[in-house]
């Protein structure tokens, strides 16, 4: 985002303006209504989105858990506040606030520095559910009578980034930073790279994809999110780092449970499914099509460890002693 002196009164003047040509736009006797976005909130486009919240999730800054949103008569008083928002466009105070947590952005980095964290806000679970709501009716307008371009395949149903050629793609940057110069914002090039997915012997792409004045440069590797991305979508390098923060992961585990005697098997069961099997499975969706080395070793020493084994036991009797699945086919 550009700096605050870009934000002067001439942006705020057209802003303005155009606001005022969309309500005259509304006033226009040939104007036709949305009837379908301004109707009424119902109480099954609610229960859509809110079945469909994930257990077990960080409640934000209203404290309020998803699982105590599924109720039904929950529902109905979300149904009750969401058509309030809807007739007044007024929102809670509340919902326009956030709590950020600070995340490291690795392991190996001083953690005393400000800078090697990354910040994560923790918005209120509600006002998710009603943005969501209303997204989704948004979407399915759009949707059912053709309004979104072809070129946009991102972030719709049944659609992906495969379906885009080059010169659309090129295209979509080009609107990106139309819409860029009029709103003054700007896009961080240096943050910004291209890679190119393909077989072995495929060589990549020469095209010269821009943003404004700027080109991207194409990169054979790329960390986004913790997962190290290979142009030839070999995810080795990704799996062994990530090998080792799920090695970390199951000996800090193992040291506090240590010095405990009577900790039976069911408790260790269930710390190991909870501290240690949401790491070797983070982002398994990308990567886990294949058996890596690294991965399995981490549940063949946490199985080892409860059942007192030496480091050379048999691999094929591990997990069948305990009834684990292992790890490639659990996920």
């Amino acid at each position: 985002m550009n700096n605050n002196d870009d934000y002067d009164d001439k942006f705020y003047e057209n802003a303005l303006r155009h606001k005022r040509l969309l309500k005259d736009n509304m006033l226009d006797p040939l104007y036709i209504p949305n009837d379908i976005l301004n109707q009424n909130i119902h109480i099954d486009e609610i229960q859509k989105v809110v079945l469909h919240l994930k257990e077990k999730k960080a409640p934000g800054i209203g404290g309020i858990y998803n699982e105590v949103l599924k109720n039904e008569p929950i529902i109905k008083l979300l149904q009750v506040l969401f058509q309030f928002c809807f007739d007044t466009g007024k929102v809670p105070s509340l919902w326009r606030k956030a709590l950020i947590r600070p995340i490291p952005k690795g392991s190996a980095i001083d953690p005393r520095i400000p800078l090697n964290y990354r910040g994560i806000s923790l918005l209120s679970v509600i006002a998710k559910c009603y943005s969501s709501t209303l997204n989704n009716r948004v979407q399915q307008f759009l949707e059912d009578n053709g309004i979104i371009v072809d070129e946009q395949s991102s972030f719709r149903r049944d659609r992906s980034c495969e379906d885009q050629n080059e010169n659309d793609m090129q295209r979509c940057l080009d609107v990106l930073y139309s819409w860029c110069q009029r709103w003054r914002l700007s896009v961080n090039c240096s943050k910004s790279n291209l890679m190119h997915f393909r077989k072995q012997r495929v060589p990549q792409s020469s095209f010269n994809f821009k943003i404004g004045p700027n080109s991207f440069q194409y990169v054979s590797q790329y960390k986004y999110l913790g997962i190290i991305f290979n142009d030839k979508m070999d995810f080795s390098i990704a799996t062994e780092t990530l090998g080792k923060a799920r090695g970390r992961a199951l000996g800090g585990m193992i040291s506090k449970i240590h010095n405990f005697k009577d900790v039976v098997f069911k408790t260790f069961e269930t710390l190991f499914e909870s501290c240690v099997v949401p790491v070797i499975d983070y982002c398994a969706g990308v990567w886990g099509y294949k058996t890596y080395h690294s991965i399995e070793a981490v549940q063949n020493r946490a199985i080892r460890y409860v059942l007192g084994l030496h480091r050379f036991a048999p691999v094929v009797s591990l997990n069948s002693e305990l009834g684990w699945l292992q790890p490639t086919l659990r996920r």
